[in-house]
């Protein structure tokens, strides 16, 4: 199902940019054991529990024969604590954003952090599980218990959101014990709390993360987190390049979160 780089292989039916993709749009190299440790300060998680369970949860992967070359590729570590909101973009206003904005500022205090919403509305009851991706049940697992869980970032690389949708159908069927995702917002923005530095490259561009585990209510939009220079931004933009024409493009890519709970 995966390349050695952790991608998805594609076929015939899937709207993908290129592939093989190249290396142009890059990421910073991250350091885990520092990621865990900004991630157990920010979101107030026993250190030693998130770092074990990471090790768990990684050798989980790692044996599995579906999904152990996603390791090969670019991940990181997230946790979500536990929490009785099901509201995608209410945790997002009121929780994970603020906390991305302080740890980003603080790793890099003359960047800044903003959020764009391009319907210009609040994400109160705006951003829902998308059908077919297991995200619903990211949200009430963790409305039972806090979660860890490895994001990797590249799972669908140049992928179109509906061929990533479509792809990940392909794969949520086979046999494994692990849970896991098509990616969203929530879980993107703890990671990048743990790793502020992931999208900021001094010599060259960083792709778009796409959130496409969470679909808008105005079907149109798309909420992301790319890099703007030295600064970071999430967005709410158009996912399409002219009426009735999806979004695809070389920069953009779709992920796999895998997560167990704590």
């Amino acid at each position: 199902m995966f390349d050695s780089n952790g991608t998805f292989i594609p076929n015939n039916d899937l709207n993908v940019f290129s592939y093989p993709t190249s290396d142009f749009y890059t990421y910073t190299s991250q350091d885990t054991y520092k990621n865990l440790q900004n991630l157990s300060i920010n979101f107030k998680l026993d250190a030693h529990l998130l770092a074990d369970s990471f090790q768990e949860l990684t050798a989980t992967i790692a044996n599995d024969r579906h999904f152990s070359l996603l390791l090969n590729g670019p991940w990181l570590p997230f946790c979500l604590p536990h929490t009785s909101n099901n509201d995608i973009g209410l945790r997002l206003e009121n929780e994970l954003l603020p906390i991305l904005h302080k740890s980003f500022t603080s790793a890099f205090p003359d960047s800044h952090f903003k959020a764009v919403i391009q319907d210009k509305i609040q994400l109160l009851g705006r951003l829902l599980p998308r059908e077919e991706t297991n995200y619903n049940k990211l949200i009430v697992s963790n409305l039972s218990s806090a979660i860890v869980g490895i994001y990797f970032p590249n799972a669908f690389n140049q992928f179109s959101v509906s061929s990533q949708v479509i792809a990940f159908n392909k794969i949520k069927s086979v046999s494994s014990s692990l849970k896991f995702c098509l990616s969203g917002p929530l879980e993107i923005a703890s990671a990048l709390i743990g790793a502020p530095s992931f999208l900021i490259h001094p010599n060259s561009y960083s792709p778009i993360l796409i959130g496409s585990g969470a679909k808008h209510k105005d079907n149109r939009l798309i909420s992301c987190f790319k890099s703007y220079g030295q600064h970071l931004e999430f967005w709410v933009l158009s996912n399409n390049l002219t009426f009735g024409v999806e979004q695809i493009s070389e920069q953009w890519t779709g992920g796999l979160c895998f997560y167990l709970p704590i």
